[in-house]
């Protein structure tokens, strides 16, 4: 059967809102701009900025994962920097065309899967889920090792679909390679996502010791594989032997304190995780987390899709349950650390989905003892579920586009034949990267009241690998503040700043006064408007909206200007 469905409209619905998000979402971390976007630009383009984890004093962020994109990237930056035929931003959108191109492989995979395997509905529901959930629509776009990890959480699971139904040695195995691909050159706590699955695999064939034999070896095999690629690559580039995957373990857990490691950049309680599920998911975060508890409990009943045993359900599931007991109760928090179980939480809700049509349809049945009445409600239940999901998501989705695409236009509309320094203060942290630079075009930073350790630049003097592999001046794993990663404001030609009040008292810089008026000696070259969440209200501040129901839902809308200027002599 071939990956892609032609004939399922859904499939089209899942192509089409991919390709939206490639072009239209903002990227919502700062994390995927300076420690993924801005190496890869300096590997590409020969300019970027540098953070603390690329030191090779440290060495907590994987080249081998950026390989993979620089590849199909190269040919398009020799078009931008040497013929000049495209704009420097065509780069950035290359990167994630390839990125969403794993996306959609994992999606339709394991899609494909579950309709010959499992069941047709469950199927569907699982693409209707993936398609239109707010939390996909940036992470299968991510250039993230965690959004990395996700997809080959989804093929792993598609997988072990494939081997519960065959017990095939292979399609084990192949669950063991994308595990520990996620986890090596991805992100390596994805590694204790494959504790549940390898240990059942190894109980449903310890009665067959050759089998057993066998599949311990070859995934032994395999992680040597994949373990002494990343060592090769990232020894290379940081010209000493460095495991990637083990310095973030051992910074993030062995050595954390309180004064290192990653409770230093804030933490955040539980229901910082529940309230972006509920952002990101909606009502399929509710259905994805009952089903962890319910389908198991259900198809104890004898209510199955298809000859998947109890324990095998309960396995497939594992994955949410083990990650959310691991990082809910982490005291540092960021979105993207649930990535990896996205996908889970959308085949979750559509095994419930479909557990609540069949449980609806039986009740019903028994009530009315007419299989059509049966029909007709379990259909309307179904329908208004998917319905209101479909509507909250992509009005979620639309929201987040519309009213904080700002970065992305402003930094899209820099004059490509000036050169000069682009200068950026207290909106530093939404700059979308080197990519929608020109080649003679640098990105400065100017004082704020930002009081934690700003990126500094890789060195352009001297060689590419030579510039990664010396230990870069004035950084620190400690996030403490360099005022040397601060430039003179004098060196600024252009600069990007947001229309809210400076903070006076840490000698912020800004562009308009209290009456409006610009700052003299620069001009406002561009304005765009960027929500105002704290002065808005109603449920427009979260959902896309007509502005006709905006007195019925008491919806008010501030705006920020987002702004271009230019220095003027």
């Amino acid at each position: 059967m071939p990956l892609v469905d032609t004939k399922n409209p859904l499939v089209h619905l899942l192509l089409l809102i991919r390709l939206i998000c490639v072009f239209y979402s903002i990227i919502p971390d700062c994390d995927e701009v300076f420690n993924y976007y801005e190496p890869l630009n300096f590997l590409l383009r020969g300019f970027g900025k540098q953070t603390w984890e690329y030191s090779p004093e440290y060495a907590i962020r994987s080249w081998a994962y950026l390989i993979p994109y620089a590849i199909p990237t190269y040919p398009v930056t020799v078009a931008i920097d040497y013929f000049k035929i495209l704009p420097p931003q065509a780069a950035f959108y290359t990167i994630r065309l390839s990125v969403v191109s794993f996306t959609l492989y994992s999606e339709l995979h394991l899609y494909n899967t579950l309709k010959q395997k499992v069941n047709l509905s469950i199927a569907n529901y699982y693409l209707f889920f993936t398609s239109v959930s707010t939390g996909l629509s940036h992470a299968s776009i991510a250039l993230l090792p965690s959004s990395f990890a996700m997809n080959c959480t989804a093929l792993a699971t598609s997988n072990l679909i494939q081997y519960f139904h065959s017990r095939n040695l292979g399609y084990a195995l192949l669950v063991t390679f994308w595990f520990i691909t996620g986890g090596v050159i991805g992100w390596p706590f994805v590694l204790a996502l494959a504790a549940v699955s390898t240990l059942v695999i190894i109980a449903q064939n310890l009665k067959s010791f050759l089998i057993t034999r066998r599949y311990i070896g070859w995934s032994f095999f395999i992680v040597l594989v994949i373990i002494g690629t990343s060592l090769q690559i990232d020894s290379t580039f940081y010209a000493k032997t460095v495991l990637v995957p083990a310095n973030i373990v051992l910074y993030n857990v062995i050595f954390a304190d309180e004064n290192a490691g990653p409770n230093i950049f804030g933490v955040e309680p539980l229901s910082y995780y529940i309230i972006n599920l509920l952002l990101n998911f909606n009502i399929i975060a509710i259905l994805g987390y009952i089903g962890i508890i319910a389908v198991p409990v259900l198809s104890f009943t004898g209510l199955k899709p298809n000859k998947l045993s109890n324990l095998e359900i309960i396995t497939i599931l594992s994955p949410i349950a083990v990650w959310s007991g691991i990082f809910f109760s982490q005291p540092h928090k960021e979105e993207r650390f649930l990535y990896p179980i996205y996908s889970t939480i959308n085949l979750s809700a559509a095994f419930t989905l479909w557990y609540v049509s069949k449980t609806i349809s039986c009740i019903t049945q028994s009530i009315t003892k007419s299989s059509k009445s049966s029909s007709i409600f379990k259909s309307i239940i179904v329908s208004t579920i998917l319905i209101l999901t479909f509507i909250i998501s992509l009005s979620k989705t639309a929201s987040l586009s519309n009213n904080y695409s700002a970065p992305l236009e402003i930094y899209n509309s820099l004059p490509r034949n000036e050169s000069g320094n682009v200068c950026v203060g207290r909106e530093w942290y939404r700059y979308p990267s080197s990519f929608f630079l020109s080649q003679n075009q640098r990105l400065n930073f100017i004082k704020t009241n930002f009081n934690g350790l700003l990126p500094g630049d890789f060195n352009e003097t001297i060689g590419k690998f030579q510039s990664i592999r010396i230990i870069p001046e004035n950084m620190n794993n400690l996030n403490k503040f360099e005022p040397s990663k601060l430039s003179n404001f004098e060196n600024c030609d252009y600069a990007i700043d947001i229309s809210q009040p400076v903070d006076s008292e840490t000698e912020e810089i800004g562009f308009l006064n209290e009456q409006g008026e610009i700052r003299k000696g620069w001009e406002l070259i561009k304005s765009v408007p960027f929500l105002n969440n704290d002065e808005s209200e109603g449920i427009g501040r979260l959902l896309w909206i007509p502005k006709q129901f905006f007195q019925l839902t008491k919806t008010k809308l501030t705006y920020h200007s987002y702004n271009l200027y230019k220095k003027v002599e």
